[in-house]
């Protein structure tokens, strides 16, 4: 459980971050967390209701479309905010020194 909510507490932050559109970082916070109560109210009833079946498979599936996307923006070079990084060297930028 901890886990789960640490991975919540990370979507917040990067929905509160403005680096990515907020409406689709709001949507994956409300289904992780919608997850995390799923899976308490079938831990705690013992049984599977219908409501429960189709949420268990609706939100992990948001939060894996969401994953994607978000691998797909980072491969991208507008996931950096559209700007290129510089290659780090191993020496200075004036050239190895002798």
């Amino acid at each position: 459980m901890p886990v789960h909510l640490v991975i919540v507490l990370g979507l917040i932050l990067i929905a509160w971050s403005g680096r990515h559109p907020w409406s689709l970082g709001w949507t994956v916070v409300v289904a992780a967390t919608g997850s995390i109560l799923v899976g308490l109210v079938r831990a705690y009833s013992g049984e599977s209701i219908t409501f429960t079946r189709v949420a268990t498979i609706t939100f992990p599936t948001i939060i894996t479309l969401w994953v994607a996307w978000m691998g797909l923006r980072l491969l991208s070079t507008k996931g950096c905010g559209g700007q290129q990084h510089a290659p780090v060297l191993d020496h200075d930028a004036t050239g190895p020194t002798s």
